[in-house]
């Protein structure tokens, strides 16, 4: 496999099994409370197929929103991100599925190795938490060269990443 050390961003797929029973009633997650409440993301079900392929050019994709204006944490948290990302939702009677282009000029990526080592590389993550407590999920991530890392969360802060789960992912890195 050849890398490419300098793509502007790429794009990841993401298929998450076992998670669709908490939002299947859903057609939107919110926040409940605080400055969550501010926040919706609409999901919606899909009769088209899906493919993980990295692109984005399927019926499955076709007409759904995208999540956008997302902010940056570091070193200032009320301001909008400098790379933008852009993440879109659906979900069949078997799965859940999130894409997302992350526009992003440079990128670092530590190890391709499957649940590589906390911190270090960029990755697209996310946290599931079906309780709404705020303290226990599931943890996804992956990183511009489609290398995936799992883990369970509890109490806040504990991550089990022994945890393995079967879920799919594709990404595709561009030069423009």
């Amino acid at each position: 496999m050849r890398l490419n050390p300098r793509p502007l961003f790429f794009r990841s797929y993401f298929l998450l099994l076992c998670l669709l029973a908490a939002l299947t009633n859903c057609h939107s997650v919110r926040g409940q409370s605080g400055n969550d409440a501010l926040f919706t993301a609409a999901i919606g079900r899909t009769d088209k197929p899906v493919k993980i392929d990295g692109l984005l050019d399927d019926e499955g994709w076709m007409g759904r929103p995208k999540i956008t204006r997302f902010r940056q944490q570091f070193p200032f948290d009320t301001s909008l991100a400098v790379d933008q990302t852009e993440v879109m939702m659906a979900y069949d009677d078997d799965f859940l599925y999130i894409a997302a282009t992350l526009y992003q000029k440079k990128f670092v990526v530590n190890s391709l190795r499957r649940d590589f080592p906390w911190g270090g590389s960029d990755i697209f993550i996310v946290l599931i938490d079906p309780f709404r407590d705020k303290l226990n999920g599931f943890y996804f991530s992956v990183t511009p060269y489609g290398v995936q890392k799992e883990a369970l969360l509890s109490n806040g802060t504990d991550r089990n990443a022994d945890w393995d789960q079967t879920w799919f992912t594709e990404a595709t890195r561009y030069e423009d």
